[in-house]
């Protein structure tokens, strides 16, 4: 069994997407996983004990900080290593285009990125010895259980056959906060004869709850219930059960769609929502944060063509599916 060294997505605990990705990266790696929980732990693994790295590259490899010393560390010993799960967008943080530049010619150096866009956008930026491999977005393959389940928020979504749709925004829209808050807000106030609200939140770093649930008490007299952060397998298991989720946590929608369920993603970082509901034909379903007052639109759309939205996930999964096996190693 080979040992195998994780730069997991995040040090800082808190965002049920990356906590997903660690998790279905446990159940599907065949080897034994050193997951490091912080830079100075990384750092004080004994290599010679080690076949190769796992980076989760995310949208860090773009936009936020690399752990370079212990990429240069692996290649320096000629030993692999295996960036997964990566994005990228338009106009890449500059220092770390410079260090990718100076790796990615490396024959031990092989990155997994997660869509289509990020897969070509990444190729004319850098050139590479080995071929950026296309995979789709480990969470997808997350495990699904109700091992933590809430009794009360099961009692509150099994209450009434009113559909309910599952609602995420934050405060990380920069310039358009307001705008998505007032959109989102109104969207419910006209849809609230209909259905019922889930606030989900998805980062307990940004007090997303306790946003949530000023939100949801600014709409008034609706049917809704503000969750807990939600461990991620539980979480794909209520969003089974949703009739449409609106979120701007890419990963939110990823924990959702395998469920067929259809997700409208509200874009906020680079081309990595896009790109993951492209793999499943639900592109159109991606907000740009400028277009927002569209989203009565959009979802109009959607339940329209319910059904067709429906298909388009059953006719993509196992494609999806194999895309994500890509960077099973």
């Amino acid at each position: 069994m080979k040992n195998i060294l994780v730069r997991i997505p995040s040090y800082s605990p808190g965002n049920v997407g990356d906590l997903a990705l660690v998790r279905t990266m446990k159940k599907y790696y065949a080897g034994n996983l050193i997951l490091p929980n912080s830079e100075k732990d990384l750092y004080s693994v004994n290599l010679n004990k080690i076949d190769f790295l796992v980076y989760f590259g995310n949208d860090c490899l773009a936009y936020y900080s690399i752990s370079t010393k212990i990429i240069e560390k692996f290649l320096s010993e000629n030993k692999m290593v295996h960036v997964v799960n990566t994005s990228w967008g338009k106009d890449p943080k500059k220092e770390n285009l410079n260090f990718l530049k100076t790796v990615s010619n490396n024959k031990y150096f092989q990155i997994y990125m997660r869509d289509e866009y990020s897969h070509e956008l990444i190729k004319k930026d850098l050139s590479f010895y080995n071929d950026p491999i296309l995979t789709a977005d480990l969470a997808f393959l997350c495990p699904k259980n109700d091992e933590s389940k809430i009794d009360e928020l099961e009692n509150w979504v099994n209450a009434d056959k009113k559909p309910i749709i599952g609602i995420n925004i934050h405060e990380d829209f920069k310039e358009f906060n307001k705008l998505i808050e007032q959109s989102i807000r109104k969207f419910i106030k006209k849809k609230k004869k209909t259905y019922r609200f889930l606030f989900i939140p998805h980062d307990s770093r940004k007090n997303e709850y306790d946003f949530l649930k000023k939100l949801s008490s600014s709409c008034g007299d609706i049917e809704s219930y503000v969750c807990t952060y939600l461990e991620p397998e539980y979480e794909k298991n209520i969003t089974e059960k949703l009739f449409l989720v609106i979120t701007g946590r890419m990963h939110l929608s990823i924990l959702t769609i395998p469920n067929e369920i259809p997700a409208i993603v509200v874009a906020y970082n680079g081309a990595k929502a896009k790109g993951s509901l492209k793999h499943w034909n639900l592109n159109d379903l991606v907000i740009e944060t400028q277009n927002v007052k569209n989203l009565n639109e959009v979802f109009d759309k959607v339940c329209s063509n319910y059904q067709n939205y429906i298909e388009r996930i059953k006719n993509s999964k196992y494609c999806v599916e194999r895309r994500v096996l890509n960077q099973i190693l």
